[in-house]
């Protein structure tokens, strides 16, 4: 009976000791993951006088149709800082490539909100547009799954 629980015993202590690594190394993973990611700053550049506000002012536009994804994408970029103004939906449903438009012919701002969503800088389309209170506006194409925040989500 004695040799019964003190086998017993060991193997508790053996998968209490596993566990622990696997959560030891979870944590040096996550640390790691972080570190190699340029961290995000939202705030604009000091010259840019005429615009409201310390923050990236950007708007979010739906291009593919699908439902719910402007929202989303707003919530993704607020919890990151950015001041999502407006969003909505696109011109059209037929975007293929989810870009963002450089609407102050300011490229500091639209590299930041590209970053933020892991987008390359060859994604960034200058397109000013003066009557618009936004230094950035994110199109969101047909290939939403593979950006953040929906790359992010588990299937």
């Amino acid at each position: 009976m004695k040799g019964s629980e003190t086998r017993g015993r060991t193997a508790l202590l053996n998968l209490s000791i596993l566990i622990l690594g696997a959560v030891v190394v979870i944590f040096v993973a996550s640390g790691l993951f972080k570190g190699c990611t340029a961290p995000i700053d939202p705030r604009r550049a000091s010259d840019n006088s005429g615009l409201l506000g310390d923050y990236i002012q950007v708007e979010v536009l739906n291009g593919c149709g699908e439902s719910g994804l402007a929202a989303e994408m707003t919530d993704y970029l607020r919890d990151r800082g950015f001041d999502v103004v407006n969003s909505g939906n696109y011109t059209s449903f037929d975007v293929a490539q989810t870009h963002v438009l450089n609407r102050i012919n300011d490229p500091r701002a639209a590299d930041q909100v590209a970053r933020a969503l892991g987008l390359a800088a060859s994604s960034i389309i200058v397109e000013p547009d003066p009557g618009l209170f936004v230094e950035a506006s994110v199109v969101i194409g047909c290939d939403f799954k593979s950006i953040a925040p929906f790359s992010l989500q588990p299937n």
